[in-house]
């Protein structure tokens, strides 16, 4: 098993860069995606631990990969951050964390609350 790492997906190069820094000294290797078409290859690893995602991500939407991700049985955390809160029901259905696009302080309190799991 390799190096757990957390998932970064957003179509936005600034909120990845911006996501990047603010977790840069957390401890966890990070990847980062610009979209949905090569995320497959990471999404379903075994060393995924956390998924932070904006659902606009072409060519379709985070909120389908979280779909795939649960129709497989695998419960890794999942913090889906949009401008679109229409989804909210949809997303706790699929037990994932919806937070603004517009709030960036709340982004990254979650993040930091479901990593203390981890390295406890």
């Amino acid at each position: 098993m390799g190096e757990k790492f957390i998932l970064i997906v957003d179509n936005e190069q600034e909120w990845r860069d911006w996501i990047y820094g603010e977790l840069d000294n957390i401890g966890f290797d990070m990847v980062l995606f610009a979209d949905g078409e090569d995320v497959r290859r990471k999404l379903f690893s075994n060393d995924l631990m956390l998924v932070i995602m904006e659902n606009n991500i072409p060519p379709e939407r985070g909120i389908k990969l979280l779909e795939e991700l649960r129709e497989k049985k695998i419960s890794v955390p999942v913090i889906m951050f949009t401008k679109y809160t229409a989804i909210k029901g949809r997303l706790q259905e699929l037990k994932g964390v919806l937070v603004e696009k517009t709030s960036k302080e709340k982004l990254i309190l979650q993040v930091k609350q479901i990593l203390r799991g981890f390295k406890s």
